[in-house]
């Protein structure tokens, strides 16, 4: 029976560029419950997964270790997720765009 795992060692210079001007994520705040810092945190978290190959779930991971108040597993999994497939996807349809 075969298995497949997913990879994600992308080694793609669009995704780095798309991370390096990684500064406004999509959070739901409400009211202004989360603060400024927490919102670096959460980025530099996204950062430093995409660039060390990790899942979304390692990635959730840290979110929710970082407040699990704020945070809880499936919100942390929904941002790796949606924040992630944002630079993954800029990182394949860049090469597309410079042929235009």
């Amino acid at each position: 029976m075969l298995r497949y795992q997913i990879d994600y060692n992308i080694q793609n210079p669009y995704v780095s560029q798309y991370v390096d001007q990684f500064t406004n994520i999509q959070l739901s705040d409400v009211k202004g419950s989360i603060p400024f810092t927490t919102k670096n945190h959460v980025v530099q978290i996204l950062k430093d997964g995409i660039s060390n190959n990790e899942s979304y779930s390692q990635v959730a991971d840290k979110i929710v270790g970082l407040d699990s108040f704020l945070f809880s597993q499936e919100r942390a999994k929904l941002i790796a997720v949606r924040e992630m497939g944002m630079a993954y996807e800029y990182g394949n349809r860049a090469p597309m765009d410079q042929l235009r």
